[in-house]
């Protein structure tokens, strides 16, 4: 009985925010919006060309959720001394 009322208590509020959930649930992406994993490991070229580096992260501003620079990594060898810069969005 005790092991009922502990999973009771644990899984309970699990089932109403999952209810509560499907109202905000969003089912399709609008065309404007780019999902994160498009662009993280995304290869940067210079306008001539040249591999610049490769995208590996992405900073938002938490009060209006605008990407505001990527994180670029550049130079090094298989990863080895590679230097991760931002970069204006």
């Amino acid at each position: 009985m005790r092991h009922l009322l502990i999973t009771t208590f644990i899984a309970g509020p699990l089932f109403v925010a999952g209810a509560m959930a499907q109202d905000v649930i969003v089912r399709d992406q609008a065309q404007n919006e780019v999902r994160m994993d498009w662009i993280t490991g995304s290869n940067i070229s210079s306008p001539d060309g040249e591999s610049v580096g490769e995208v590996k992260d992405i900073i938002v501003d938490q009060e209006t959720g605008q990407v505001t620079a990527a994180i670029v990594g550049i130079g090094g060898f298989f990863g080895l001394g590679e230097k991760q810069i931002a970069v204006d969005w």
